[in-house]
Order: structure tokens, then C-alpha cells, then sequence
């Protein structure tokens, strides 16, 4: 099963099920959500990695 970011009622975007692959490519008129949905993709993936360099960080410290 592949990794799915769902959207509901966010912006512009009513529902969206979105497959994350390593591509991704939105297509759509002005106004329906392409950079919404590419803004929450983004900060999705990239908070995984965020929240990993915090606990290292604060172990570091409390290590210390």
C-alpha cells in the first residue's frame, strides 16, 4: 500500500485523495487548489525529517 495524503475542506479543495509517488504533477484550472495541495505535500514530507533532527537535537542536549 502506498503512502496517500488526504485533503478535506482545505482552501479551495473539498476532498482530494492524492497517491505521493515520486513524481506528482497537478493539473487544473486557476483558482482550484494545485498550490495548496502542493504546499501541504511539502510540509508532510518534510515533517517527518523535522521532527526527527528535533528529538536528535534535543537527546543531544539532554546528553550532554
Amino acid at each position: 500500500m502506498g503512502n496517500y495524503l488526504i485533503i478535506r475542506n482545505f482552501g479551495p479543495v473539498k476532498e482530494a485523495k492524492i497517491e505521493l509517488k515520486p513524481y506528482l504533477i497537478l493539473i487544473g484550472g486557476q483558482g482550484t487548489g494545485k498550490s495548496t495541495i502542493a504546499k501541504a505535500v511539502y510540509f508532510f514530507r518534510s515533517l517527518k525529517e523535522d521532527l526527527l533532527q528535533l528529538i536528535l537535537r534535543r537527546a543531544t542536549e539532554n546528553a550532554a
